[in-house]
């Protein structure tokens, strides 16, 4: 009797571990993000990159995760017909033009061109965007977060924080001049 209990328990648990792991591997999102943490684990062990950077890494890898950004829509939406594209690259920035007041009255047709240009970056609190003097090649909206504006000054202090629905660089942009 103690053998066939011991047995039932073996068979149990082994029933029960697989039925965890198949149900586990269902989320790929979750199998691809463990994967490419494991990579970015072996990089900073192999290059022995500094705390303070191996922290800033991980909490970039952290935050692309919880705002689920790292699933290649790009490559998704590259594959379809140019029309397609386009029309996927609307109702994906159709918040971000409808916040931002420059592009709000703006119409269809414009909105149409000026989506396909818009790449998005990620920048994480206290990287620079930018700096005064610099060759302003395009212009930033905020989608999400905020921006300091920092006196360049020894004090640094914030000269204006930009909200999600705010732009900047538009000026270095359209006149051709540095950013200021």
């Amino acid at each position: 009797a103690i053998f066939v209990m011991i047995l039932g328990v073996a068979t149990y648990g082994y029933i029960i571990a697989n039925i965890s792991n198949l149900l586990g591997n269902l989320d790929t999102a979750r199998m691809d993000f463990s994967r490419k943490m494991a990579v970015v684990d072996a990089f900073l062990a192999y290059r022995t990159i500094p705390d303070h950077l191996e922290k800033r890494i991980r909490d970039y890898y952290r935050y692309i995760w919880e705002n689920r950004l790292d699933h290649r829509e790009d490559e998704i939406i590259d594959d379809l017909p140019d029309s397609l594209q386009t029309e996927v690259a609307l109702f994906l920035r159709e918040p971000l033009l409808s916040q931002v007041p420059l592009l709000k009255e703006a119409g269809l047709s414009f909105h149409k061109e000026v989506v396909r240009h818009l790449n998005i970056h990620i920048y994480m609190p206290g990287d620079i965007i930018c700096r005064r003097g610099d060759r302003g090649s395009g212009m930033f909206f905020i989608s999400k977060g905020s921006v300091r504006i920092v006196d360049s000054s020894d004090q640094g202090d914030d000269l204006a924080v930009l909200r999600e629905g705010s732009f900047f660089g538009e000026t270095s942009l359209l006149k051709e001049q540095p950013r200021n």
